[in-house]
């Protein structure tokens, strides 16, 4: 990404953490192992909120989680 990109999407973030702070666990769907990976790292950071990444495959154990925990 570009710079201006990057601050685009910084700029967004007070906004975001509002949102977030209504949920406890966020679930990823993804066919790529990278963007999977990226995003459990990224719930890492993100205080009061679990984010699991799951394969394609997995959309159902995904539901599941979410759900049931």
């Amino acid at each position: 990404p570009t710079l201006g990109a990057v601050g685009v999407e910084l700029s967004r973030l007070p906004q975001l953490f509002r949102f977030i702070r209504r949920f406890d666990r966020c679930a990823v769907v993804a066919g790529k192992e990278w963007l999977r990976k990226a995003s459990e790292v990224e719930g890492a950071l993100i205080p009061g909120l679990t984010i699991k990444a799951f394969d394609l495959h997995q959309e159902a154990e995904a539901s599941a989680w979410l759900e049931h925990g």
